[in-house]
């Protein structure tokens, strides 16, 4: 069964609403401008956009309550419409939606920064492994990523962080910190089963005892050309 009556908006513009039955395609239409005038035995019902929504609702969802406004619609000459009245409360807490807002912004800001420092960091991670200021410039930036990553509470990002923060030792010869570091990290990664960040200390690890055995070479190849 089809039901149409008018509703006036806020900007007092008058629509056509139909509501159909629930063998039809659509439960209900809503839209239709009219440039039809109000009647003056139009019986107006004051609502707001809340309770429109539970009333269509309703009349979607029961058939015997759609049935019954039907009948008392087609059983009165008078003219429904509903006039749609400002909200007295706001369901809506836009406080908190302000400061979510805020937060999801913050958060996309510290995700995209971190990617800058992620490339920015490799460049100079890589350039560290002939040259010592770049490897010095390259833990400042790894340091940076850590204090993002404990702004975006993320364990995984940090430990990483923090590997990355002791290849930059290991370029500068400073063994004993890189060896702790990547012995925390290690441990970290065997309780939260991480086998990624496991095999990324392995590698880091190598790396220090390569580096450290070519260190002790040149170490001792200076003592003997002292010596001489």
């Amino acid at each position: 069964m089809r039901i149409k009556f008018y509703i006036l908006s806020r900007e007092l513009q008058l629509y056509q609403c139909f509501l159909l039955g629930k063998d039809s395609s659509d439960s209900y239409l809503i839209g239709h401008k009219s440039e039809k005038q109000l009647y003056k035995n139009a019986r107006v019902f004051k609502l707001n956009s809340y309770a429109l929504y539970l009333f269509l609702n309703e009349i979607q969802c029961c058939p015997n309550y759609h049935s019954c406004v039907a009948r008392n619609i087609k059983s009165s000459s008078s003219q429904f419409i509903i006039q749609l009245m400002p909200n007295k409360i706001e369901y809506i807490d836009r406080i908190w939606g302000e400061i979510v807002r805020q937060l999801v912004w913050e958060q996309l800001e510290v995700e995209y920064m971190m990617g800058w420092l992620s490339t920015l960091g490799g460049a100079f991670s890589a350039l560290g492994d002939y040259f010592e200021d770049r490897a010095e410039i390259a833990g400042k930036i790894s340091f940076h990523q850590m204090k993002l990553a404990y702004r975006l509470g993320d364990p995984n990002l940090l430990s990483r962080c923090k590997l990355f923060l002791s290849i930059s030792l290991v370029q500068q010869n400073k063994f004993k910190f890189a060896q702790f570091i990547i012995k925390q990290q290690y441990q970290n990664a065997l309780e939260t089963e991480d086998n990624r960040l496991r095999k990324m200390c392995l590698g880091i690890w190598s790396k220090l005892q390569y580096t450290y055995k070519i260190h002790r070479q040149n170490r001792n190849k200076k003592k003997r050309c002292d010596k001489i």
